[in-house]
């Protein structure tokens, strides 16, 4: 079976890639989902007609998986970054940050490498809770194989959501954009994540979040400085971690090992025993 896989990523975390994978699989004919979270190169049995997946951190993995798989398409979702690292809405930790702009470093420029490819679709998280019925519209135009069932309007009525998924979403309800501009009722915060990874206005320029550099200024006249402490840019180390030569072979050919027919099931319930092998004993 030619499996067509959909794999949604984002530039952060926090950055609606939940939200989007819900509103594709509840109103989107598409046969083979997960409960909330699987990896590029997880082995998969190919034995879908529509397989869709998302995860975080991997636009590199994205990238050259795009080149070299005809049946793969790759949906990314870009918030305005200052929004998503302080957004603290999260039911496993409430009012704890989850995302930095390390990792902003580290995955926006392999994103804007993919812009050119055609099996790339990049998306806004703000058109996206303005409108969602024109991003079904556009999603629709860039995968025409994609079977409409529902607006995503309708959502979460349309939603059959699972447990895993819930906790991303903080809350269950209709989609809307009252997380726009949340950054400007953290600025503390803000300004220790700039102080310690960079000033990121280019980005915020190029997106079109903002004109100029002014927001930074005012932000530090807000915290009552002249200016905010700079660094270099940097991402955090252990998110940016590159696979080493033989790990990156391994996943790589369990990845096309997994297309061959019946090979694929193999290789998925080798992974499934030794996944229940590692897990702790209940005593």
């Amino acid at each position: 079976m030619r499996t067509k896989r959909v794999h949604v990523i984002g530039g952060l975390p926090r950055s609606g890639t939940t939200l989007l994978y819900e509103l594709l699989t509840s109103c989107f004919r598409i046969d083979g989902r997960v409960p909330h979270e699987k990896n590029l190169l997880s082995p998969y049995a190919y034995n879908h007609n529509i397989y869709c997946t998302k995860s975080l951190g991997e636009a590199s993995t994205a990238r050259t998986l795009l080149r070299w798989d005809p049946l793969l398409w790759i949906v990314c979702i870009i918030r305005d970054p200052r929004d998503a690292v302080c957004s603290v809405s999260h039911r496993r930790k409430p009012g704890q940050y989850f995302a930095n702009l390390g990792i902003w470093n580290c995955e926006y420029p392999e994103i804007k490498k993919m812009r050119r490819h055609p099996r790339y679709v990049e998306l806004r998280y703000e058109d996206l809770v303005h409108e969602p019925d024109a991003i079904q519209r556009y999603l629709y135009s860039r995968l025409p194989f994609l079977e409409k069932t529902h607006n995503f309007s309708e959502y979460p009525e349309c939603a059959n959501i699972p447990e895993e998924a819930l906790p991303a979403l903080s809350s269950i309800r209709p989609i809307s954009p009252s997380g726009i501009g949340s950054w400007k009722r953290h600025k503390q915060h803000l300004s220790k994540q700039i102080a310690t990874y960079g000033d990121i206005s280019d980005d915020l320029i190029e997106l079109g979040y903002e004109k100029d550099r002014s927001w930074l200024i005012d932000l530090a006249m807000e915290q009552g400085n002249e200016n905010i402490q700079l660094s270099v840019r940097r991402p955090p180390l252990r998110t940016c971690r590159a696979l080493s030569r033989p790990e990156r072979y391994i996943r790589y050919s369990l990845y096309w090992l997994c297309k061959i027919p019946l090979l694929g099931s193999v290789l998925v319930r080798i992974n499934e025993k030794r996944k229940h092998f590692l897990q702790p004993r209940k005593t």
